[in-house]
């Protein structure tokens, strides 16, 4: 059955005549010549022809019909040619410009079918599983020219046109006659097909389920962990914004941003594996990083936007004062800074535009990855200025430099997340509220410590945490609460308070121990 596009009456009639046109019309058992070609520059002979009678609701209502006639007719919309003995079908009409073969269950499914005029009578078949759209044709049918192009669905084309248009696109067949080309959107495809003859049709398919985001990895980041740079992600399934789940990851990975590198790779791995290790050469060093190119491709074909990353080559990320910013920013997972360089002012690094406003801004879009600070080589700091990292609710653990001697008010406050300080050995005073409305805080209070400010330690909550998280250096050594203080929860100024070895009646405040034991030092400046 040939694929004709028609449109009501004329367009039948047209189709009908197209024929004549053809080297050979197949008409019952025999094929008439539709007349000889002619030399270069010479017209061929004049051939048979169809004889179009009209419009009947029936084929009674034609009297004496002659083979070659041809009629349409207006109860089941085909068009009929008569070969002696019967009415065979010619051309069935299409409905708003719908295929002709729209109506048989594999259009539903998404197939085109081409039926080229050649003389083997073979199908062209595309498929549609959603994108990309695959082209299969058997291996003995022999075609020149397949094109595809995105249009409108009423747009009115033929298979020449489209196979002539600088806008369509080829369909590259390989050595078993199979092809594909992707689509990027929902919408109308329509293909024509030319075969070595020079015959042409075309069809059409109508994609609808094309993503509307393309499957993607959640929760995607590289670090580096025991040699290895490892990526992880989280594999999404479908819901109402993805029509297929994810299917696989192709992760490429360049050292150093140097092409040339041998080390350099790519590798592809299942989206259900959830994670991927790259190792990392020996030769390496804490200044070299690994950066990652990740696309995903999900169970319908299409390939989510392009993600790159970046891991260091050691499980520590080495920054300046100048290039902490830019070293948290590539942070895509929990991990931790090491400050290394010549060490800022107190003012820089603790100030307003400090370190602590860097982790407030770096937490307002990326809340998920907490940051470990390790300060120990910032040796010029020698102070922890006033509200240094209040709020800073990403900041799990810091290691403060043996130069710093002491920590100012609200200097760690409201940092929720905080879990672990490593303070100064020459730290000096802990003036108040450095960590207010902190919990749990492990902790060791050094010898050197002389003044802690009230509220300056974390809330422990039980005597059990307490005694886990909480360590003085000096054990033997007694508090008391300074003079001039007014009554805090039950303690009179002068009341003696007690370190975590003291003896006697103790009580509980904001993490410090009360005890009935004399000592030069004291809390609650």
């Amino acid at each position: 059955m040939c694929n004709l596009k028609v449109r009501g009456l004329m367009g039948l009639i047209f189709c009908a005549f197209a024929f004549s046109f053809f080297t050979a019309v197949f008409v019952g058992c025999q094929t008439e010549v539709s007349g000889p070609a002619g030399a270069d520059g010479v017209n061929g002979a004049d051939g048979v022809s169809i004889v179009w009678l009209g419009s009947f609701a029936s084929e009674d209502e034609i009297e004496n019909p002659q083979r070659l006639n041809a009629y349409y007719n207006t109860t089941d919309g085909c068009s009929y040619i008569y070969d002696g003995t019967k009415w065979t079908l010619l051309a069935k009409a299409g409905a708003d410009w719908k295929d002709v073969l729209s109506e048989e269950p594999e259009q539903n499914s998404g197939m085109i079918v081409l039926v080229l005029p050649n003389d083997n009578g073979e199908t062209v078949k595309i498929t549609n599983d959603s994108a990309p759209i695959r082209v299969s044709l058997p291996e003995s049918f022999q075609i020149s020219k397949i094109v595809w192009k995105k249009c409108e669905q009423n747009t009115a084309v033929s298979a020449e046109e489209l196979l002539s248009d600088s806008d369509a696109q080829s369909v590259v067949l390989n050595f078993s006659n199979k092809g594909t080309f992707n689509v990027t959107a929902n919408g109308w495809y329509y293909v024509a097909a030319r075969d070595v003859a020079g015959r042409c049709d075309w069809s059409r398919v109508e994609v609808k389920t094309i993503d509307k985001n393309p499957a993607q990895a959640d929760k995607l980041c590289a670090f580096t962990k025991n040699e290895f740079a490892k990526v992880e992600w989280k594999n999404v399934a479908p819901s109402d914004e993805y029509d297929s789940p994810l299917k696989s990851l192709k992760i490429k990975y360049v050292y150093n941003d140097d092409a040339t590198d041998p080390n350099n790779g790519e590798i592809s791995v299942a989206a259900d594996a959830e994670s991927a290790s790259i190792r990392i050469p020996a030769s390496k060093t804490k200044d070299d990083f690994v950066r990652l190119t990740v696309l995903t491709e999900d169970e319908a074909g299409n390939i989510g936007e392009e993600t790159k990353l970046i891991t260091w080559c050691t499980e520590v990320i080495y920054a300046t004062f100048y290039t902490f910013k830019s070293r948290l920013n590539e942070m895509t997972a929990s991990g931790t800074i090491a400050y290394t360089g010549p060490s800022p002012s107190d003012e820089a690094a603790f100030g307003e535009k400090g370190l602590g406003k860097c982790l407030k801004d770096f937490y307002r879009n990326r809340p998920d990855i907490m940051v470990s600070l390790d300060l120990s080589e910032a040796t010029g700091l020698t102070c922890v200025l006033r509200n240094a990292f209040f709020d800073c609710p990403n900041l799990e653990e810091i290691s403060l430099p043996e130069s710093i001697m002491s920590i100012e008010p609200f200097a760690f406050q409201d940092c929720k997340n905080l879990k672990k300080v490593t303070l100064s050995k020459n730290l000096a005073c802990i003036r108040y509220c450095a960590f207010n409305n902190t919990y749990g805080v492990e902790m060791t209070i050094p010898k050197s410590v002389n003044r802690i400010g009230n509220l300056a330690l974390p809330w422990y909550g039980s005597w059990e945490l307490l005694s886990e998280k909480l360590h003085f250096e000096d054990e033997t050594t007694n508090w008391y609460r300074g003079s001039g203080w007014p009554d805090f929860d039950g303690f009179t100024d002068g009341k003696l308070v007690g370190p975590m070895g003291g003896d006697g009646l103790m009580e509980f405040y904001g993490g410090t121990r009360y005890s009935s034991h004399y000592s030069e030092k004291y809390v609650g400046e």
